[in-house]
């Protein structure tokens, strides 16, 4: 029997076997893989530029920044975590800052604290913060509404002016900020807020008393 991989008149067939094609070469003039590599240069020319493009944007833009609060400035507190600066007598400044900076700082525990986002700074791609240690606003006469609903920020009303019913309400006996001794509380007082850190003291009684 003839060998069919080696009789050009293969069995079945009617034709010669014709030679297989030779592959075509990929490589063009110039050496083997010449044009991939000049792509891939191509390539990453063009995502350096866009690179360079996009942080020089974001490094040289204006910036939206924000004051950061100082100490003494009074702020409107909104659900625990939205802090605005308000003047110290507008009756919705229910807190005032103590202490201003970086979350190094340490807040006394009688003390509320709150986030000031400063927004984009210049020369920055990300917002950043300023963590403010908050104290009550409050003078004697004034009345404080501790826990006016749930994930609501206390009240604060001046002189006990347009206080709502149905809400428990405190009203101030002492307010002192050269002493964090309770013991200087007068009689009627139910509750106390001793802030040892910055040397100041609240005392509390009924509404009405």
């Amino acid at each position: 029997m003839a060998d069919p991989f080696n009789d050009p008149w293969p069995l079945g067939s009617k034709e010669p076997r014709r030679p297989p094609r030779p592959r075509r070469s990929s490589s063009r003039a110039g050496g083997s893989g010449g044009g991939t590599a000049g792509n891939r240069r191509a390539l990453v020319i063009i995502v350096g530029v866009v690179l360079v493009t996009f942080i020089g944007f974001y490094s040289f833009r204006p910036g939206t920044s924000v004051e950061p609060f100082a100490v003494g400035d009074c702020v409107q507190v909104s659900g625990y975590s939205t802090v605005a600066a308000v003047g110290c007598a507008d009756s919705s400044a229910a807190y005032a800052v103590t202490e201003a900076g970086e979350n190094t700082i340490d807040c006394d525990s009688a003390e509320t604290f709150a986030y000031q986002d400063l927004g984009s700074q210049p020369r920055r791609a990300t917002s950043s913060t300023n963590l403010v240690c908050l104290w009550p606003n409050l003078q004697v006469g004034d009345c404080w509404v501790p826990a006016p609903a749930m994930g609501e920020a206390p009240l604060r009303f001046p002189r006990c002016e347009g206080v709502p019913q149905g809400l428990v309400v405190q009203r101030v006996l002492l307010s002192d900020q050269a002493s964090s001794d309770a013991a200087l509380c007068p009689t009627g007082t139910l509750d106390v807020m001793a802030n040892l850190r910055r040397d100041h003291l609240l005392c509390l009684g009924d509404f009405p008393s």
